[in-house]
């Protein structure tokens, strides 16, 4: 076992990582009275009581050697961590700050025995994963034996499976998991003004590194790209790079580079593989997943499109820190969503603004969204209870000439819906105000100044309309959501009490 270092672990982190271990079946012993901890190990408190509890050795390693005599000086760790010890260890935790930790451990990882769990330290509240191949996942380097990490894995089952793999930092990891689904190839990896000075560069390294050829694609930033010209600028593109069927894509970016990058790839030499790395948290809980992929057309939005599913999703949360906090309430709205619709303890959860580990929120997102899917790949029946608040948000987008993001435009119409729903008499219990204040505490809107004519002419377009009715998400209250076929009459009176 080993302790690596944490600059700061308080003790509900400590308690935490305690009760994660006797999960796995471990005797554990905390010391009595008060341990000062070492400066640069985790926990020392916690190391000192395994230590004494006679049933583990606890090995150490920081880049400054003196905290490492400290602890041995106190009797917190038994020796210092190099390539006799590591090799013996059945856990390791892993701070991924300093850097200097985490690079010691790819240096040293096919070192690491078989069946050992490399774990986060500032992580213990998340699941470890099932053991797989190599930490690359994680760490990306390679690695002979077998090592679990603290990773989200959440498998989709639709006419193609893949893997949503959520962590921080496993962008790194692009290239070898593409290798391991294609093959070396080569990859076009597609992005927007935005993106491509962030994480372009080390998407592309990543892929190089695993003996992938790769040409990269950048568009300008905006829904306002989202259209067929920007498509076609893309096939036209493959085209002259004289992409083959056994190459691949990668859609590097929020909701609007998946969309397009989706629908490209289905649509070039009648469709070759794709992934998506989603780097906001509305692509991440939302468009990157299900397999929808779509462009605008000048009468509305998501009009031309299909149903693609990717060979791949890789959510680094890393990307995430890089939004700012308008664009990260876009992808709040779409987690409200979810937690109206499916599941209060949720909707609970973020009400008041994230407290929860981000990995945990998005992953139960993901597993929401899964499970429809896999009952309704193709958005004949259940699928569409998805689609909560997103007539009127599609309404509102077009209106404001899509200057009004989708998340934005999905918290009012969340809001629009509820209160409808209410008043004509559909819900059990009326969810509008805490709709409401889910909407104000995560930085939304929760109303639009479009009169009640455009919001309904601009509905009259909407995707989700068969003849003279359209399909509506009731929220019978908060976590229960049905869906009621209505009159385009009666979508008019929903407009009116906006």
């Amino acid at each position: 076992m080993v302790v690596s270092i944490k600059k700061e672990t308080d003790e509900v982190q400590l308690q935490n990582l305690v009760e994660w271990l006797k999960s796995l079946n471990l005797e554990i012993h905390r010391s009595e009275g008060e341990f000062e901890t070492v400066h640069g190990l985790v926990g020392g408190s916690l190391a000192r009581a395994l230590s004494e509890s006679g049933k583990h050795e606890i090995y150490g390693f920081d880049i400054n050697r003196s905290s490492i005599l400290a602890a041995k000086l106190v009797g917190a760790i038994k020796d210092e961590l190099n390539e006799k010890t590591i090799s013996e260890c059945d856990i390791i935790f892993v701070a991924l700050y300093p850097k200097d930790t985490v690079e010691y451990i790819c240096n040293h990882a096919p070192l690491i025995k078989k069946g050992a769990i490399v774990a986060d330290c500032g992580g213990v509240k998340r699941t470890v994963c099932d053991p797989c191949d190599s930490p690359q996942r994680r760490y990306g380097q390679q690695n002979s034996g077998k090592v679990g990490f603290i990773m989200k894995t959440v498998r989709v089952s639709a006419s193609k499976e893949y893997d949503v793999i959520i962590g921080s930092g496993i962008i790194n990891s692009l290239g070898e998991n593409c290798v391991e689904l294609f093959g070396k190839c080569r990859a076009i990896v597609i992005t927007d003004s935005n993106v491509a000075p962030l994480w372009l560069d080390k998407a592309v390294s990543s892929l190089k590194a695993a003996g992938i050829d790769v040409v990269s694609f950048v568009f300008p930033a905006g829904e306002e790209s989202k259209n067929k010209e920007t498509l076609f600028e893309i096939l036209e593109f493959m085209a002259e790079n004289r992409l083959t069927r056994t190459d691949f894509a990668v859609a590097l970016g929020g909701g609007v580079t998946g969309d397009i990058t989706g629908l490209a790839f289905s649509l070039y030499l009648r469709g070759i593989g794709f992934v998506q790395v989603p780097t906001t948290l509305l692509a991440a809980v939302d468009s990157s997943v299900g397999g929808k992929t779509a462009v605008n057309l000048t009468a509305g939005k998501n009009l031309m499109g299909v149903f693609a599913q990717p060979s791949l999703v890789l959510c680094d949360t890393n990307t995430l820190g890089t939004l700012s906090e308008d664009v990260f309430a876009d992808g709040m709205a779409e987690v409200i969503k979810y937690g109206v619709i499916f599941d209060k303890e949720l909707f609970d959860n973020v009400k008041n603004g994230i407290s929860d580990i981000l990995e945990d929120i998005i992953a139960r997102c993901v597993e929401l969204k899964r499970d429809v899917v896999a009952k309704d790949e193709f958005d004949k029946g259940d699928r569409q209870l998805l689609n909560f608040g997103h007539t009127m948000a599609h309404s509102i987008e077009k209106c404001s000439n899509f200057e009004i993001s989708h998340g934005k435009a999905v918290a009012i119409g969340m809001v629009i819906a509820a209160k409808a729903s209410y008043t004509l008499g559909w819900s059990e219990e009326n969810c509008t105000e805490e709709i409401i204040e889910a909407n104000k505490n995560n930085n939304l809107p929760c109303e639009c100044n479009y009169s009640p004519e455009e919001l309904f002419d601009a509905a009259l377009s909407d995707k989700k309309r068969a003849g003279d009715t359209i399909t509506f998400v009731v929220p019978k209250k908060t976590g229960e959501c049905i869906l009621k076929k209505i009159s385009v009459n009666v979508l008019k009176e929903i407009a009116k009490l906006k």
